[in-house]
C-alpha cells in the first residue's frame, strides 16, 4: 500500500518538525529528517510503502500506527526557532486530523494544514522536548 504525506503551513510562521525519511523503495528508513514548511502555503510531500495493511484498506482507519512510525518519538515542533512540547493527542500527530484523498485502489494521500489554532495552546520546551 503506498502512503503519502502532505504538509502545508497556512501561519506567517517558519515550522520546523522531525520525521522518518522515506527509503529509496518507499519504505520507513532509518533516518531522521528535519521538515522545514516556509510560511503560508509551502508544501512538502512523502511517499511511503508499508505493507502488513489490511486487504481491503480504508483511508480514514488504515494509517494512525504508520503516522505514527513516520513521525517516531520526537515530540518537538520549533516554531520560529522557538521549540514546543507536541503532545500524542496533538492534531499533528492523529491520522483522523489529516484530509484523506484516494489516489487509487491501495494508494492514499494525507494532507495536514497547520494553522495558528495548532499553536494556541503550545508549550515552550524549557528543556523537556527530544530533540
Amino acid at each position: 500500500m503506498s502512503v503519502d504525506l502532505v504538509y502545508a503551513n497556512q501561519t506567517d510562521s517558519t515550522i520546523r518538525f522531525k520525521m522518518f525519511e522515506p527509503e529509496p523503495m518507499g519504505f520507513i528508513g532509518v533516518n531522521l529528517i528535519d521538515v522545514k514548511l516556509n510560511p503560508q502555503s509551502q508544501r512538502m510531500v512523502y511517499a511511503y510503502e508499508t505493507d502488513g495493511a489490511p486487504k481491503d484498506p480504508k483511508p480514514e482507519s488504515c494509517c494512525q500506527g504508520f503516522l505514527e512510525g513516520v513521525l517516531g518519538a520526537h515530540n518537538t515542533i520549533i516554531i520560529n526557532d522557538t521549540s514546543y512540547v507536541i503532545h500524542g493527542g496533538e492534531k499533528s500527530v492523529l491520522i483522523s486530523n489529516y484530509k484523506d484523498s484516494i489516489i487509487s485502489d491501495r494508494h492514499f494521500r494525507y494532507t495536514y494544514t497547520f494553522t495558528e489554532t495548532d499553536f494556541e495552546n503550545a508549550q515552550p520546551c524549557n528543556g523537556n522536548c527530544d530533540d
